[in-house]
This record gives C-alpha cells, structure tokens and sequence, in this order.
C-alpha cells in the first residue's frame, strides 16, 4: 500500500500489507480493507499501523464489498456482516449464511440494501435487512412496481435482471443506482 501527497503525487510512505481483496474505504484518518491472510483490518494512516484485525471469517472471495457508515464496517462475506469501527469487533452477521450476499451492498437510512446470489432463482432478489440487527425486512423482485415489459418466458420485468449498483444513502424520496450504461432513480414508498 502506498501513501502519495494529493498536490505532488511524491511517496509519503508504503508498507506490504498482503493481497487485498476489497473496496477501500478511509474516514477519520483509518483505512478499512479486506488483507489476505489477515481479514478486514482497521489501518491508522497516520501511524501506518494495524489498529485491529477481524479474522473470524475465513477468506471466501477475491473481491470483497465493504463500507463504512456511522461506527460500523459492513462486509459480505457468505452473509452480510457489521463490525464496530473502532474495536473491531463483531456487532452482528445476517443470518443466512449460505449465500454470496451482498453484492453491491449499500446503506440506506435504516436498512442494508444487497442481491442475494445464491437464491434458487436464477435472478438475485434486491434484499433489504435492519441495520442495527442483520434480520432480514424484505426479499422480492419489483416487477409489480416497474413499467410492464416481460419479454421473457418467466414474467419478470428486465429489471428484475439487473443487478443495481446504489448510491449511499437517500435524496429526499428518492434512491439512485447505476446499471450497465445507465442511471436509474427509485421512488422509496411506504406500504398501506
């Protein structure tokens, strides 16, 4: 890893870490990654020492999904999971365990937003679990919601097939993702 100055991209400092494996995300003066063999690691960029290490779950991927939101490190790995920011240590772990979730995972005001990939459908359901406990809120394709289009022989809409990267969090009503070469905006509403 190494630390460049932002106006003259000269090398402030460097250090072998192992691979990595993850997204990087840095906030108040940490940066969070995902390091073979060591986990999800807390690093002090000022320091330019291991803070703390989260090992507990064994390495399952070469490209893991992380953020930071709030005091707590999201992850997928197999399952969603929150680990505390400063301590590194486990808050809580979704509970299902047997999948690939959290693909593109985000966070939206209360909840995780991720696609299961290990469903029986070929299609990966947009799921949606608490955030301060990992249980599961909603699991389902939207097809009801979006314009009609089912030009396949499962009756799912097309976008039931896209796999939405989401923007963090809400602008007032609204929810953005991305999808292939396009920007999509999604009214969030509230059940009768």
């Amino acid at each position: 890893m190494y630390a460049l100055d932002k106006d003259t991209g000269i090398e402030e400092w460097k250090m072998k870490l192992g691979e990595i494996v993850s997204s990087l995300e840095i906030e108040d003066r940490h940066a969070y990654l995902w390091v073979k063999p060591m986990g999800l690691i807390a690093l002090n960029l000022d320091s330019q020492g291991v803070e703390w290490a989260f090992n507990a779950v064994p390495a399952q991927s070469n490209n893991y999904n992380l953020l930071v939101e709030g005091d707590t490190v999201f992850f997928s790995s197999k399952s969603i999971f929150a680990v505390d920011k400063k301590s590194g240590s486990l808050i809580w772990q979704s509970e299902y365990e047997d999948s690939k979730s959290g693909v593109h995972i985000t966070v939206l005001n209360n909840y995780v937003l991720y696609y299961d990939m290990e469903t029986d459908d070929e299609v990966p359901p947009l799921t949606a679990i608490d955030k301060q406990t990992g249980k599961m809120l909603y699991q389902y394709f939207t097809s009801e919601t979006y314009p009609q289009d089912f030009e396949n022989e499962r009756g799912l809409n097309s976008l039931d097939y896209a796999t939405m990267k989401f923007v963090r969090g809400a602008y007032e009503n609204m929810i953005f993702g991305t999808y292939q070469d396009k920007i999509y905006a999604f009214e969030i509403l509230k059940r009768q």
